[in-house]
């Protein structure tokens, strides 16, 4: 219980429950070398944080692999509750990469991948670090419709990460758009529009 008590913390804090299986080890010794570790699991039926600030997935399945110092961990299938209660976010094909989990707190890259109703993803793409509608001075609820999108984020994996560590860029597919509020005292409807965020805006 004393080995690695940073990443024992980590998965307290950030996994809620969740079944481990198929969990493969290996170890290689030689000599002059320094050890190496190989490591593979699949886990189902898991509640996890993707991103600290984001709510715990549901319904998660997927697998994970820690090779040559490098931890890769994918979500084949699982949701999100939207924060404003809009409806539910599927977050499959999902990713965390962890480049070099020797770095101490190490940097990571995620890639989510979102679809669901509109408010529902903007909600989610509203909490902290991204608040891009906030930003913006706009309402999650601005459009009705469905949206399908890709955020790719750089963070560091460290107890307190602050809005200055954290690198995001927004792509996103909508479709069936309906709103009243983008144009006020307008309609505006289209089958298809393309929405882009990053740091910079939206």
């Amino acid at each position: 219980q004393t080995f690695k008590p940073k990443d024992r913390n980590w998965v307290i804090e950030n996994i809620a429950e969740g079944r481990l299986q198929n969990a493969y080890a290996a170890l290689r010794i030689g000599p002059d070398q320094d050890p190496r570790l190989a490591l593979s699991y699949e886990f189902s039926d898991a509640k996890a944080r993707v991103v600290k600030t984001l709510p715990l997935t549901e319904n998660t399945r997927g697998f994970a692999t820690i090779m040559d110092n490098s931890h890769r961990l994918m979500v084949e299938t699982g949701d999100i509750p939207a924060p404003d209660g809009s409806g539910r976010v599927d977050v499959s094909g999902s990713t965390l990469i962890v480049p070099d989990i020797r770095i101490k707190p190490p940097p990571a890259q995620v890639q989510l991948r979102a679809s669901g109703p509109i408010p529902s993803i903007l909600s989610l793409l509203d909490e902290e670090p991204f608040e891009i509608m906030t930003k913006a001075g706009q309402r999650t609820d601005l459009a009705q419709g469905r949206a399908e999108a890709v955020t790719d984020i750089d963070l560091v994996l460290k107890k307190k990460v602050l809005r200055e560590d954290v690198r995001f860029r927004v792509r996103a597919d909508l479709f069936d758009v309906r709103s009243d509020l983008v144009v006020k005292g307008k309609a505006l409807a289209a089958d298809q529009l393309k929405l882009e965020a990053d740091d910079a805006g939206i």
